[in-house]
């Protein structure tokens, strides 16, 4: 999937999934404990992950040539679960997009799921 893929676009894209992934990670071993994240370390994580986004966003459309968002605050804030969706399956094919977003989804669920089951095989 990712062997298409420009390089710098590729890089951004692994980097984005490994902070999606830690992030899936910390929270479902603290869910796992019965724990929630400080909202200082939420907003820490929800602005990193805003900025790879971003920034993945910006080289992707370069290398795509599909026409910018430029309004970004409103495109991060409300518009994302419905444009990021359209732009990968418009960019990549129905295939393509839908494998990175099931890629996305699972990254997620692996992690919560491994969380979950460190903290059954630890002792109380």
């Amino acid at each position: 999937m990712l062997e298409k893929w420009p390089v710098h676009s590729r890089f951004t894209a692994i980097v984005l999934a490994a902070t999606l992934l830690l992030g899936a990670i910390s929270s479902g071993l603290l869910l796992a404990r019965g724990k929630v994240s400080s909202h200082e370390s939420q907003l820490a994580y929800n602005f990193v992950i805003c900025v790879v986004f971003a920034y993945w966003l910006e080289r992707d459309t370069r290398q795509t040539r599909v026409m910018r968002v430029w309004d970004r605050a409103w495109f991060f804030a409300i518009g994302w679960p419905v444009v990021v969706p359209y732009y990968l399956v418009k960019t990549r094919g129905t295939r393509g997009g839908l494998s990175v977003i099931l890629a996305w989804v699972g990254v997620y669920a692996i992690a919560h799921i491994a969380a979950i089951m460190v903290r059954l095989a630890m002792p109380d």
